[in-house]
């Protein structure tokens, strides 16, 4: 069954084109990639050592799942996550867009009925803010630093820095899911705030993979 990866690598040599176009027109025979997106972080991107600037957000689709550590060179990895998607939304796009990802962790002892509403409360969130073009809420399937990911396109950054940022729904209602000085929070503070220049949006297919 197709699975969706993303990883978070850099280029052993420093090429961050070199290593992007290699990992975009990637095709093995013993790692069957069904598509392949790898995108360079733009500055401004907020994460830990290692995943912010400097490193290329990987995403790939493959049948059966495929062992990152066996596509790309395991120096080159900081992190990865396989993807079970729970909810998304496709709005055709034009080329070149960008793409917003945001990898977090549900701290271990939130009720399932907080982790649900949390999901539904970031589900809505398309449904508030305009700017929001196709998108995908994923739980993580393999990667204990990581529980949830939350990715969106937008036509322009200003969809990202701007309207999304500043949305009343955003602040009133989801921000609180992230704040330590609100009690019923359950997010841990460690994000990887990622954004980078797409030129392939995703298909209608692409979201559907895993639903």
């Amino acid at each position: 069954m197709n699975a969706t990866t993303l990883a978070i690598v850099r280029p052993l040599d420093g090429d961050l084109d070199a290593l992007c176009a290699r990992l975009r027109a990637l095709q093995d025979d013993e790692v069957p990639i069904v598509s392949s997106r790898a995108e360079i972080h733009s500055p401004g991107v907020v994460a830990p050592v290692a995943l912010g600037e400097g490193a290329i957000t990987w995403e790939f689709v493959s049948d059966p799942p495929a062992v990152v550590h066996e596509v790309v060179p395991a120096a080159a990895l900081q992190t990865a996550v396989t993807l079970r998607p729970l909810a998304c939304g496709y709005v055709e796009t034009a080329a070149p867009l960008v793409k917003r990802t945001l990898l977090l962790r549900v701290r271990p002892d939130a009720t399932t009925i907080a982790r649900e509403r949390f999901e539904a409360d970031v589900a809505a969130m398309p449904e508030h803010i305009s700017t929001i073009r196709s998108w995908r809420l994923s739980r993580v399937v393999d990667n204990p630093r990581w529980t949830h990911v939350w990715e969106q396109e937008y036509a322009s950054l200003d969809g990202l820095t701007g309207e999304y940022m500043t949305n009343p729904y955003h602040w009133t209602t989801v921000d609180a899911w992230f704040d330590a000085e609100v009690p019923e929070h359950i997010v841990e503070p460690e994000l990887a705030h990622l954004f980078a220049t797409r030129e392939e949006p995703w298909s209608r297919e692409d979201l559907a993979f895993g639903l």
